[in-house]
C-alpha cells in the first residue's frame, strides 16, 4: 500500500450520503494529482496522508485510490475556516467570525466549551445544535475510518457501518463484530471473523461459535434455499468455518452452542429451534409452522348453487372457445374448494382458465383479488385477464417494519388468485397466507418445472406433494401454442431431449421459426451478440425495448457483466451531453437487486434511468419503473449509495427473469457457465420468450444443460406439516 503526503487543493466532488470524494491534491514536490476514496468533510488546504494505490481510470486517467487516511487538526486561519464551513448551518462569513472571536482556541472551544459558541453574533441555540451534531458525526466517522484502517477494513465500509450503528459503531464492533454480517451489506463471516480476532475476541469464544452457527443457516437458506439443516450437516459446515491453524472445532462444543442458542434469552437473529435432529433459525421454524397451519385452516368445501357444467357451456358459447378437460377440472376445483392449485407448462391455457375462473367468481358477486411475486407478473395478469393485480408486497402494505395486513388485520376479498406461485419463498408465502381471510377461496397458479424460489423454501412443490389440496395439472397444449417452436423446444428440454431447433450458422441465413440457435464457439458469442443488435433483430422489426438477454451467470466473457457493457456501448454510448454516474448513463435499462420496502421497489424490478441531477450538492439518480397504478410508471429517487442495489439490465440472470415475459429473448450458452447449466434453468429461459427466442453458443453447453438435473430437494418440512 502506497503512502502519499499532500494538501487538498480542490474538492472536485463530494457525496454527502456515502462520503465518496474526488479531490485534487498537491503533493510535497508541488505536483498535482487526483485522489478518490471515502472522506467525510474534506476541506481545501487541509494536510493529509493518504494510503492506497495508483489506478488508471478508463475515462479520467491516473488517480490515487485511497482506502484510509490520516488527518491533522487544521492549523491557520484559512484552514480552520475551511473546516468550519463543512459543518451544517455554517457559511464562510459565520466561520470567519468564529475564528476571529476564538482564534487558535476554536477547536478547544468546540470540544470542551461548545456553549461559548453562542458568544458569536448570529449563532442561535438551534444553529449551534446542528453545528455540534455535524461536528460530532464528522469526528466520529473519521475515528471510525481510522479504527477500521487499523483492522485492515477499507473506508468504503465506514459510511455503511455508521449509518447502521451511529455513534456506537466502534463500541458495537468491539463488543460483537459478527453483527456486521447480519446488518451491513458486504460482510461475510470471514471478514467479520478477521475483525473479531484482531480486536481480541478469543478463538473459542461463544460469540464466535454462535455467529458461525447462525451464519451457516443463513447461507444455507440464501444459497441452497434450505429452511433448516440436519444437525450433522450443520456441525460439519460450522467446523469448516471456524477452523484455523491450531484450532480444530469439535462436535460437542458446537452442539453445546446450538443448545445455548435455543434458550429464550438468545439473540433474536441467532435464536434456534431444534426439531428431532433438524436445526432451524427460529424465524424460519415459526414461518413454516404458521404457513402450514394457515393453509390447513383455509381448506374446505364451498357449495355452489349454480350448475357448473351449465355455466361452463354458456361461457364457452359466449366466448367462442372450448375448454379442455383439465381446464374444466381446474375451474371446478377453484369454485368449490378453499385452496386449490393449477399447474402446467407453456401453452396449456393457464391464463385462459384463470380468466374463466375470475369470470365465474365475478358472476357470483365475489370480490376477486389477484397478485404475483413480481411487478412484471402482476402486470401480465392484469393485461391478460383485465383484473387489477398487485405485487404481494404492495397488496400486504409495507409499513417500514412490517406489513399492514396480517392475521389480525386481514385483507378484504372473497377469492384470491396467486400467480407465478413457484416463485413463492417461505417468508412471503407465510405473510400472504396469514393475511387472507379464513372465509376466502385461494387459487395458486404456477409451473413447478421452472426454477424454485430464490429465497428459502419450496412452497408450491411442497403443497402439491402433500396431497391435501386439489391439483389440476394442465397438459394439453393448444393448437396455436403447439405450432410454436418456443413451446416445442421448452417441452423437449423439460423431457431431457435436445430440442429440434432451427440452426443458423451464417449471417446471411433467414430465421424461419420463432426459436433459433446460432451455433458457434464461445469466443464468437460477443460477435454474434453485436450482429444481432446491429443487423438481424432490427431487420426483423424488433426495437430495443423488445430485446432481453438472459445469461446463466454474471461472470465470463458471455456473462451478464460483459454483455451489459457491450449492449450499453452499442445502444447507449457515452456522449458529451449525457450525464453519467458510476457505470450508469441516462437512458440505461437497470434492475433493482434487493428489496427496498420503503420505496416499494423490489428485487428483479426493471426500470430506466430518466435523469442524473445535482440536488443540494449530492448527485441524485431518477429511475422510472412500470406500475399498474400509474400509466407513466413510478419515478424513484436514488442517492449514490443506493445505486449499490442497482445493476445494468440489458442482460440479466435467468433467475431474475422469473415471472416475466419478453417479446425477444437471447440466451448465450457456453461451457464457461458450467456450474449453472441445468435443465430447469434452460427451460425457464426459453419460456420467457413471447415472439422470438435466440440461443447463441456451443452445442456442448446446450447438451450439458439438457442432461443435467440437479436436485431441487430443499430441506423443508412444510409437506409433512401439511399432512400432519
Amino acid at each position: 500500500m502506497a503512502e502519499i503526503n499532500g494538501t487538498i487543493a480542490q474538492v472536485v466532488h463530494e457525496n454527502s450520503t456515502d462520503h465518496y470524494v474526488v479531490i485534487q491534491m498537491a503533493s510535497e514536490d508541488f505536483s498535482t494529482f487526483k485522489a478518490v476514496g471515502v472522506m467525510p468533510a474534506p476541506q481545501k488546504n487541509l494536510d493529509v496522508t493518504l494510503y492506497g494505490d495508483w489506478r488508471k481510470h478508463p475515462t479520467y486517467g491516473d488517480q490515487f485510490n485511497f482506502t484510509s487516511y490520516r488527518i491533522a487538526e487544521p492549523v491557520g486561519r484559512e484552514s480552520v475556516i475551511g473546516f468550519l464551513v463543512t459543518l451544517q448551518g455554517i457559511g464562510k462569513r459565520m466561520a470567519a467570525r468564529i475564528v476571529d472571536h476564538f482564534g487558535d482556541g476554536t477547536f478547544q472551544i468546540l470540544e470542551q466549551e461548545p456553549e461559548r459558541m453562542l458568544e458569536v453574533n448570529g449563532i442561535t441555540s438551534g444553529k449551534l445544535e446542528k453545528m455540534l451534531q455535524s461536528y460530532s458525526e464528522s469526528r466520529k466517522l473519521q475515528n471510525l475510518i481510522a479504527f477500521l484502517a487499523g483492522l485492515g477494513i477499507t473506508a468504503t465500509y465506514a459510511g455503511k457501518i455508521y449509518r447502521e450503528f451511529g455513534d456506537e459503531s466502534i463500541t458495537t464492533i468491539k463488543r460483537d463484530p459478527y453483527l456486521l454480517i447480519e446488518r451491513v451489506r458486504g460482510f461475510g463471516f470471514k471478514r467479520a471473523d478477521d475483525i473479531a480476532l484482531k480486536t481480541g475476541i478469543p478463538i473459542d469464544s461463544p460469540i464466535r461459535y454462535q455467529a458461525a452457527i447462525a451464519d451457516t443457516l443463513r447461507q444455507a437458506a440464501k444459497q441452497q434455499g434450505h429452511c433448516f439443516l440436519p444437525q450433522a450437516a450443520l456441525i460439519r459446515s460450522c467446523a469448516d468455518l471456524l477452523r484455523l491453524p491450531g484450532h480444530h472445532p469439535q462436535a460437542p462444543a458446537i452442539i453445546a452452542h446450538i443448545q445455548a442458542l435455543c434458550a429464550p434469552n438468545a439473540p433474536d437473529r441467532r435464536r434456534l429451534v431444534v426439531e428431532d435432529t433438524d436445526v432451524y433459525l427460529c424465524r424460519a421454524h415459526q414461518a413454516e409452522y404458521r404457513l402450514a397451519e394457515n393453509l390447513q385452516s383455509l381448506c374446505g368445501t364451498f357449495k355452489v348453487k349454480t350448475d357448473i357444467d351449465e355455466w361452463i357451456a354458456k361461457y364457452e358459447a359466449d366466448n367462442d372457445i372450448e375448454l379442455a378437460a383439465g381446464q374444466k377440472e381446474a375451474l371446478t376445483n377453484a369454485v368449490t374448494q378453499g385452496v386449490t392449485i393449477m399447474t402446467g407448462g407453456a401453452g396449456v391455457g393457464k391464463t385462459a382458465t384463470a380468466k374463466a375462473i375470475i369470470e365465474f367468481w365475478l358472476d357470483h358477486d365475489q370480490r376477486v383479488v389477484a397478485c404475483a411475486p413480481t411487478g412484471k407478473a402482476a402486470l401480465r395478469i392484469q393485461e391478460s385477464t383485465g383484473l387489477e393485480a398487485q405485487t404481494i408486497h404492495r397488496l400486504l402494505g409495507w409499513m417500514g417494519t412490517g406489513f399492514s395486513h396480517n392475521s389480525r388485520y386481514p385483507l378484504e376479498g372473497d377469492c384470491f388468485i396467486i400467480d407465478e406461485a413457484s416463485m413463492l419463498d417461505l417468508a412471503i408465502a407465510d405473510a400472504l397466507v396469514a393475511a387472507i381471510p379464513l372465509s376466502a377461496q385461494v387459487l395458486f397458479i404456477g409451473d413447478v418445472n421452472q426454477l424454485p424460489s430464490i429465497a428459502a423454501g419450496n412452497v408450491l412443490r411442497d403443497m402439491i406433494q402433500s396431497g391435501i389440496f386439489p391439483v389440476a395439472k394442465l397438459t394439453e397444449v393448444f393448437r396455436q401454442a403447439a405450432a410454436s417452436k418456443i413451446t416445442q423446444c421448452s417441452y423437449a428440454v423439460n423431457d431431457g431431449q435436445m430440442p429440434g431447433i432451427e440452426v443458423v450458422t451464417k449471417a446471411t441465413e433467414q430465421f424461419e421459426s420463432d426459436c433459433v440457435w446460432i451455433k458457434c464457439n464461445a469466443p464468437i458469442i460477443p460477435k454474434a451478440t453485436e450482429w444481432l443488435l446491429r443487423e438481424k433483430l432490427p431487420e426483423l422489426g424488433y426495437r430495443q425495448a423488445d430485446i432481453q438477454y438472459l445469461a446463466p451467470m454474471h461472470k465470463t466473457d458471455s456473462g451478464n457483466i460483459a454483455i451489459n457493457q457491450l449492449v450499453q456501448d452499442f445502444w447507449n454510448p457515452v456522449q458529451p451531453n449525457k450525464r453519467r454516474i458510476k457505470q450508469f448513463r441516462v437512458g440505461d435499462r437497470v434492475i433493482q437487486t434487493s428489496n427496498d420496502y420503503n420505496q416499494l421497489v423490489f428485487n428483479g424490478d426493471i426500470g430506466t434511468i430518466e435523469s442524473i441531477v445535482s440536488k443540494e450538492e449530492e448527485t441524485i439518480t431518477h429511475i422510472r419503473y412500470p406500475d399498474w397504478q400509474e400509466p407513466q410508471g413510478k419515478l424513484i429517487e436514488y442517492s449514490v449509495a443506493q445505486l449499490d442495489n442497482v445493476m445494468l439490465a440489458y442482460s440479466i440472470t435467468i433467475h431474475k427473469s422469473q415471472g416475466s415475459e419478453f417479446p425477444v429473448v437471447v440466451i448465450p450458452l457456453s461451457t464457461e457457465h458450467n456450474i449453472m447449466l441445468q435443465r430447469n434453468l434452460l427451460y425457464t429461459a426459453i419460456t420467457r420468450g413471447r415472439r422470438l427466442v435466440v440461443l447463441v453458443g456451443e452445442e456442448r453447453a446446450m447438451q450439458q444443460a439438457v442432461n443435467t438435473v440437479r436436485s431441487t430437494r430443499r430441506h423443508t418440512r412444510l409437506q409433512e406439516r401439511l399432512q400432519s
